[in-house]
């Protein structure tokens, strides 16, 4: 998908259809005490669930989860662009 072609938070209305928050790339955190590897999906599903937003589902392949979540293009939010760039990129 395009990164042209995504929408800006301000855009999204949050409290309507689904929608997918996008971090850039996926993101790897250490565990400070055991130093356990946790890796991060890139993407995320988000739903309102009559009380509040949940993430529904998470992944690293966009069109699949556009897809299945019938979310159009126009409600992928980028969260962060990354610092440098990835392989994944």
């Amino acid at each position: 998908m395009p990164r042209d072609n995504v929408a800006k938070p301000e855009q999204i209305q949050m409290n309507g259809p689904k929608f997918i928050t996008d971090m850039g790339r996926r993101i790897a955190m250490a565990d400070v005490n055991t130093g356990a590897i946790t890796t991060l999906s890139r993407y995320a599903v988000w739903a309102h669930t009559g009380r509040k937003h949940e993430v529904i589902e998470v992944g690293n392949d966009i069109d699949d989860l556009m897809k299945r979540h019938n979310v159009p293009p126009a409600r992928v939010v980028p969260v962060r662009r990354p610092l440098y760039p990835s392989a994944e990129d």
